[in-house]
């Protein structure tokens, strides 16, 4: 029979035993490995004990030869984690980046920084310094993965708190990334250790469905919950059935099945009351209110006796104390919206107080706003925090609705100015391109709501600066991407752009079940996560650029004034709401501010789009047309003393061509005979400085001509050598040279560029593309990778002005996309155009700018001339001249070969009209006055 030795003794002999090898000048080296992996695995020993220990080795290992190897990785690694036993962080951090250091020093050492870097993102959070926690999580990642160790469990705690992170600060498509790949990893390492790798890969699956529910996939959310429920019953996780339960309920609320929706929330509730799992019936209890009382039901009383069912929840779980706090804000702010509701304002203040008091007492919107960066990076459920301060905004609207009070409305507009700035913040924070465009949307009724605010209050100022930050906000971050950023980043940021593309359309072109498919998802994240180090690389190394994501001084109504209308005669914008449509047109002395009915303005949009964009409908009912121009013109304009001259015009989506309005109908006028217009993305568009300092060339053409699928567009090739003409170095590429990597490698070097092509607003995967000889250039080809020189693009193609539309952002369209790139003026067709139209228009246009013309007026005179032209023909209809529109800035284009030309021959007409009037004067002296007399001069 064995002798059992009682742990206290056990204890005891070790410590004399290390005791006598410390009396040596060095421990032996395995013995000392033992000691460390026998300390680290002790629970009962206290850390006190254990630091004093730990301390004493290594002050004998400064001396020893191993001093640099995996022991004393180890031993530090140890030390620190002992500090941060006792509560001592920055000591913890302190060891724990020394442990770091020597395991750097020799490559064989790498793999004990997994842990390392794990430990430091757990000092970093007990000391709430967020940007430095989730920098130690991603290099607990990076190694694993570097290592192929990404299915260690400190690994797989570092992916699950970047789920987290993604969530809390509303990036939900990185967020089901990092739940995808934890799942996957989580799967792996349950083959050694079944229980906390099925916890791990069922509680990433849970985050995943919740941030496809966020995004409102719910067809993607209910195909990865089918057969969750008998999974989770036959494998014994039962904790997971209550969140399935929840996440089946709000896929029913969207099918609108609320009777079986609330049967499942009801489902879900009883299983996690089972499991003791408090804050889930906490979020359940206020979900039930919200979504099945307050907004379906109608049901005021009902909703307040879930919420306040909600707060009875106490959490005694101190690792979820901020998310508790964080959910009791958001069951304040619901119950404040229902007292709203019922007109009881001063209740509702009250617990819109207790939400901002969630966050710290006696806390506000201010407050919020000009927190620390990293206080933002600890905050659960950003989406929270910004519906409070909308709905605060919201509060004080309605309580002006209901009083009249004057200055509850100027509250709600500096509140919606306050709410405005947060979102700023969180794109800020946000990478991933897709995550933005969902919050630009999903912030949309912030911008209604203010809008509307502003125009109670007859305040044009504030009125501008919300319609302002409604459009194109991302197009001006890219904007200020391509001012700051140097040629090599880039090139770096668009190479990996370009490698994750490619990855992704090899992944959708695979079968479900190929084997290639898990290389290339493991590419795929390594590639995400390569892009996401090298923009946070950028930032670190761009202060400047970075700066600028968050306005601090806006552009004013005056600004305009005093900038863009000194060469303009008026600047007009539209906001397009649920259920009205507002203008606000700025002239050089006075602007006007209009709210029109939604339904009577969409109803002639569309008419008049439907019967323009089609000239068989347009010619048999071309007086229903005239009718229903006329209609929009006086619906738009009536009210306003809109002078003659040129307009810009900024629209809230998709174009129409304000041109073919008809302001008279006997005799017929259109809107183009009286203004000149361009359109533009957002005034502060037109105010980016975007004057090329690289010298370049002047003119480029293609045409590919013959096209598989599609018509030969015939006499474009000739069209482009006439054009080429107006220019001292021109440069066309026409059929089997008009490639598209032809396109791509050389248009950014020309000052203007002309493309005869076709193209379509939804070709492969769903996006717009434009057809080159040998194939086609999509939307998301077009990424920077120099400065383009160019001024101005011209697109002579179908559609090129569609796309999908982004509400908050407008259309993603060929021309945003080279806007985006810093080219500042295009021109684009709204539907199908004739092509010998088009070569008309193409040719007068260009002869107006080698004239010295501005764009807009280039475009104007090009179109009137082109009626004229074609008055006694078809052509006359505004579907051959109205589909090009010019987009961006309309400065002139100076250095065209053509102007020159014809400044010389006006130059030598001149000086031999002297000569010979020099000769006339020595030949007949006497007959001057008599030839003088022929003329007649006015």
């Amino acid at each position: 029979m064995i002798k059992v030795i009682k742990p206290k003794l056990f204890i005891l002999l070790n410590c004399l035993f290390f005791s006598s090898i410390l009396s040596a000048q060095c421990p032996d080296q395995d013995s000392l490995w033992r000691r460390l992996i026998f300390l680290r695995d002790s629970y009962k020993i206290p850390n006190t004990k254990k630091l004093t220990e730990l301390l004493s080795y290594e002050t004998v290992l400064k001396n020893c030869k191993f001093r640099n190897d995996s022991t004393n990785v180890l031993l530090h690694q140890r030390i620190g984690m002992a500090y941060f036993g006792l509560s001592d962080y920055l000591k913890a951090l302190q060891y724990l980046k020394q442990s770091i250091q020597i395991a750097n020093s020799q490559s064989l050492n790498r793999k004990y920084n997994i842990w390392n870097y794990f430990y430091l993102s757990a000092a970093y959070d007990s000391l709430h310094n967020g940007i430095e926690k989730m920098k130690a999580v991603d290099s607990c990642i990076s190694v694993s993965l570097k290592l192929s160790s990404a299915s260690d469990i400190a690994c797989l705690y570092s992916l699950y708190s970047k789920i987290e992170y993604y969530y809390d600060i509303g990036d939900y498509y990185n967020c089901r990334e990092y739940a995808k790949t934890c799942e996957k990893y989580a799967l792996q390492y349950a083959r050694h250790d079944n229980d906390r790798g099925k916890s791990f890969a069922s509680s990433s699956l849970g985050w995943h469905v919740e941030a496809l529910l966020r995004l409102k996939d719910y067809r993607s959310a209910e195909e990865l919950l089918t057969n969750k429920l008998n999974e989770y019953k036959k494998t014994g996780l039962q904790k997971y059935l209550g969140v399935t339960y929840d996440q089946l309920a709000h896929v029913q609320i969207n099918k609108g099945n609320y009777v079986q929706a609330l049967s499942l929330f009801k489902l879900a509730l009883y299983h996690d009351r089972k499991k003791n799992l408090i804050f889930n019936c906490k979020q359940i209890q206020n979900t039930i209110g919200y979504e099945i009382y307050f907004k379906h039901l109608n049901d005021n009383d009902r909703a307040l006796a879930h919420y306040q069912s909600a707060l009875k929840y106490s959490n005694k779980d101190e690792s979820i104390a901020l998310k508790d706090q964080i959910e009791s804000l958001n069951i304040f702010n619901r119950i404040a919206n229902v007292y709203v509701k019922q007109k009881k304002f001063d209740s509702a203040f009250k617990y819109f107080q207790k939400g901002f008091d969630q966050i710290q007492q006696r806390s506000n919107e201010t407050n919020i706003i000009s927190a620390a960066k990293t206080k933002f990076s600890v905050y659960k459920k950003i989406n929270y925090l910004s519906s409070l301060i909308i709905d605060k905004g919201d509060a004080f609207k309605q309580l002006y609705v209901f009083t009249g009070n004057m200055q509850a409305l100027k509250e709600s507009i500096r509140i919606y100015k306050a709410a405005d700035v947060f979102l700023d913040s969180i794109k800020a924070d946000l990478s991933d391109l897709q995550s933005k465009l969902f919050w630009r949307k999903d912030s949309r009724r912030l911008y209604e709501n203010a809008i509307e605010a502003c125009h109670f209050a007859d305040n044009h100022a504030a009125a501008f600066y919300f319609f302002e930050k409604s459009r194109a906000v991302l197009l001006h971050d890219q904007l200020l991407e391509q001012r700051w950023l140097g040629e090599r980043e880039i090139m770096q940021l668009t190479q990996l752009k370009k490698k994750i593309f490619r990855i992704e359309s090899e992944l959708n072109n695979l079968p479900g079940h190929s084997k290639n498919n898990l290389n290339l998802e493991n590419e795929l994240f390594n590639s995400r996560r390569e892009l996401e180090a090298l923009q946070e690389f950028v930032k670190a190394n761009n202060p400047l650029y970075y700066q600028n994501f968050v306005d601090k001084k806006f552009i004013t109504v005056k600004d305009v004034q005093d900038g863009l209308l000194k060469d303009y005669n008026a600047f007009m914008e539209f906001f397009s709401g649920d259920s009205a449509i507002y203008s606000l047109v700025i002239t050089p002395v006075k602007s006007y501010f209009s709210k029109i009915k939604k339904e009577h303005f969409d109803s002639l949009t569309v008419n008049c789009a439907q019967y323009i964009s089609d000239p068989g409908s347009l010619n048999l009912k071309f007086d229903t047309y005239l009718k229903n121009a006329s209609q929009l013109y006086q619906l738009l304009f009536k009210k306003i003393n809109l002078p003659p001259g040129r307009i810009i015009i900024s629209p809230d989506g998709k174009y129409f061509p304000f041109e073919a309005l008809v302001t008279r109908t006997h005799p017929l006028r259109y809107f183009l005979e009286t203004y000149a217009v361009s359109y533009t993305y957002s005034a502060r568009y037109l105010l980016n400085s975007f004057t090329s300092t690289q010298a370049g060339r002047s003119f480029m053409g293609m045409a590919p001509v013959k096209f598989s699928g599609f018509p030969d567009l015939a006499g474009s090739e000739q069209s482009l050598e006439r054009l080429g003409r107006y220019f001292g170095q021109s440069n066309n590429y026409t059929r089997s040279k008009a490639t598209k990597n032809n396109f791509l490698n050389e248009f950014y070097k020309y000052k203007v560029v002309q493309l005869y092509t076709h193209a379509s607003d939804s070709g492969y995967g769903g996006e717009p593309v434009i057809y080159f000889s040998d194939s086609v250039l999509s939307l998301s080809d077009l990424l920077p990778e120099k400065k383009p020189v160019s001024n101005l693009i011209v697109l002579s193609a179908c559609q090129t002005a569609s796309g999908k539309l982004y509400s908050g952002e407008g259309i993603f369209s060929f021309n945003r996309s080279f806007a985006a790139l810093g080219i500042a003026s295009t021109v684009s067709n709204l539907w199908q155009v004739n092509d010998q139209a088009t070569y008309q228009l193409t040719e007068l246009f260009y002869k107006f700018i080698a004239d010295g013309l501005p764009l807009d007026i280039a475009l104007q005179k090009a179109k009137l001339k082109f009626i004229k032209a074609n008055e006694l023909t078809e052509y006359q209809l505004p579907f051959y001249w109205a589909s090009p529109v010019l987009i961006g800035r309309a400065d002139a284009i100076s250095g065209q070969k053509g102007m020159q030309w014809k400044w010389a021959v006006v130059l030598f007409i001149v000086l031999l009209s002297l000569c010979v009037w020099k000769l006339n004067i020595k030949k007949k002296p006497k007959t001057y006055k008599s030839e003088l007399r022929k003329y007649s001069f006015k």
